[in-house]
């Protein structure tokens, strides 16, 4: 097609790839994987600098390189994604919850599970499984006396009584608190050593996901052991069967 066809032929004129998002998407995830390992004054510092210097890289956009527009993108990536970050790990960290953690403290926990039960590779005593749950805390029972708490738990727990709790539902687990591990927002760890208390149902919604889902491990029952697991989660999300190692794989490849 010669120029003067293409110029009338109504066709936008071909633009190069915009890559000023993935720009500001993968300076985000950095921003959250620094911040994650800081105290949160310092990423909160973080945050406000990338927020200034956000500002005086639009500034200079106008007048100066192409360039300075993408920079401004990410430093504000930088900014949106560290402030909250620092809000939330100072709450985490002032907790009463983190005090208590810190002292192993025995205690009663009322929790809404939000995520499905995850084997561990670590079994208990006589080689009973465990599992691993994800859990927002609502209160806490010490010394008989009850006290609302608000925080995100991981509660380490035998598989039996936990491996078929759907997410959303409400429990009450008698538990002693360890501090996390990791630099993560998690307020505390819960080890249990008995099934939970179910109290009330899980929403609707997810006692529909969960005939689903137990409807799919039925029928890939007949698979060997690895492919077993895997099928549910490459599905719809379902990892409660998924060998550990595996699924530890799977993270290190950063495919989960």
């Amino acid at each position: 097609m010669t120029p003067l066809a293409s110029s009338h032929s109504g066709l936008p004129p071909p633009r190069g790839i915009d890559v000023r998002l993935a720009i500001g998407a993968v300076a985000g995830w950095l921003a959250v994987i620094v911040g994650l390992g800081e105290a949160p004054t310092r990423v909160l510092a973080m945050g406000l600098l990338g927020a200034g210097a956000g500002v005086a890289l639009l500034i200079a956009a106008r007048h100066g390189p192409r360039f300075a527009a993408a920079a401004a993108l990410a430093a504000f990536c930088v900014a949106l994604v560290l402030i909250p970050l620092a809000a939330r790990s100072a709450r985490a960290r002032d907790s009463p919850l983190a005090a208590l953690a810190r002292e192993r403290a025995a205690m009663t926990a009322t929790l809404t599970v939000s995520g499905d039960p995850r084997p561990l590779a670590a079994t208990g005593p006589a080689g009973a499984p465990r599992v691993a749950v994800d859990a927002a805390l609502r209160s806490i029972t010490v010394g008989g006396r009850e006290q609302p708490l608000r925080g995100s738990v991981l509660v380490l727990a035998p598989a039996a009584g936990w491996r078929d709790v759907l997410p959303g539902q409400r429990v009450r687990v008698d538990a002693r608190l360890q501090p996390p591990l990791g630099h993560d927002l998690l307020v505390a760890v819960l080890s249990a050593e008995s099934g939970p208390e179910l109290i009330g149902r899980p929403p609707w919604w997810q006692r529909a996901a969960g005939t689903v889902r137990a409807s799919l491990r039925v029928a890939s029952s007949g698979l060997p052991a690895l492919p077993r697991g895997l099928l549910p989660g490459l599905i719809d999300g379902d990892t409660s069967g998924l060998d550990p190692v595996l699924a530890e794989r799977f993270r290190i490849a950063g495919l989960t």
